[in-house]
């Protein structure tokens, strides 16, 4: 599968709660904040899920989301997917689907120091491809308090009607922005369509089963808050499951 930039519009996902970690502020030892398991069945297999967000070894911090089972989960018929936000802003994503093993995960990683949360997904099959499972976040924050981006009642709009903001107010706001903040490949800050963000939760059981054996990233475009004018890519990674 070759890189491509998505224009496709995919079905609404709910976003996760949100893990955080202050780097800087946390002693060197290895620190991990855990959020409350959630349980599924794929592929006939009854599943379980929980996010992770801990200091990663370059000084930055990961984002992770494990999906296990006491079974084999068929190839394919699973999935995760981790996000990783610096500040407000989503930074990295990272997606992993089952290949026959009864545990996987998908790890979001970003190398620059900061204040971090990770938010989750996991992914079960159904007759029509994936669907999403929240997974939610544990309500220990650690160290830091929470950001006021967790209490947004609404979101701001653009000059064409289009609301603009974070993913992480979805919960208080109560829906998902059209334009989601992030962070570019080349570190400009900007938005990018909630559409092609949601590529990697909408896929069929073969593209899943072919991806879980095959690391590819598909780029899509960051933009201006209006959403027309781009300002550089962002990268939806999808990894191997190991």
């Amino acid at each position: 599968m070759k890189a491509k930039v998505s224009r496709k519009g995919f079905f609404s996902m709910a976003l996760a709660g949100a893990l955080v970690i202050a780097l800087g502020v946390l002693p060197a030892v290895a620190y991990a904040v855990s959020g409350s398991y959630i349980y599924f069945t794929a592929g006939g297999v009854s599943c379980q899920a929980n996010a992770v967000c801990a200091a990663s070894s370059g000084g930055g911090a990961f984002g992770r989301v494990t999906v296990s089972s006491s079974s084999r989960i068929p190839g394919g018929e699973a999935g995760a997917t981790a996000y990783l936000f610096k500040n407000s802003s989503l930074s990295k994503t990272s997606t992993v689907y089952s290949n026959g093993t009864s545990s996987f995960s998908a790890q979001a990683t970003n190398n620059t120091s900061g204040s971090y949360y990770a938010a989750g997904y996991a992914m079960s099959s159904t007759s029509g491809g994936l669907i999403p499972h929240t997974v939610p976040a544990t309500a220990e924050y650690g160290y830091r308090s929470v950001d006021p981006v967790f209490s947004e009642k609404e979101y701001a709009v653009n000059e064409s009607g289009v609301e603009y903001g974070s993913l992480l107010s979805a919960e208080s706001v109560g829906h998902e922005p059209d334009l989601v903040e992030a962070i570019a490949t080349n570190g400009r800050p900007g938005y990018l369509h909630k559409a092609d963000l949601e590529q990697p939760l909408n896929v069929s059981e073969e593209e899943a089963a072919w991806l879980a054996e095959h690391p590819t990233v598909d780029y899509i475009t960051v933009y201006e808050v209006d959403g027309v004018t781009p300002v550089g890519v962002f990268e939806l990674v999808y990894e191997p499951a190991e």
